[in-house]
């Protein structure tokens, strides 16, 4: 899966143009987009007259490593991080000490 970041879309539009937007970003045909997900959704309001949402999306393309490899330099285009929780082992049954 591969993060984008800094899409900016008008707050009026903005749900509407997401798809197309993301297809320009990554420079793909439509049939080679499987799925995407917004994974963040901020807002930029730093001017009163002009207020744009600005989305974290994650997608899944049929050829990632292609697409990845064209984006090397471009830090707003990366693999998704793996976010699943790991459980940490704890208790004295699993220290390695020399006291027996």
């Amino acid at each position: 899966m591969i993060r984008i970041s800094g899409i900016k879309l008008a707050i009026d539009r903005a749900e509407l143009e997401i798809k197309e937007r993301l297809l320009a970003r990554l420079k793909i045909r439509d049939n080679e987009l499987v799925d995407y997900s917004i994974f963040k959704r901020s807002i930029d309001a730093r001017r009163r007259e002009q207020i744009f949402f600005v989305y974290t999306v994650d997608a899944v393309v049929s050829n990632e490593q292609k697409v990845l490899s064209r984006f090397k330099e471009d830090k707003d285009i990366v693999v998704t991080p793996n976010l699943e929780y790991e459980y940490v082992v704890a208790g004295w049954r699993h220290w390695k000490t020399d006291r027996s």
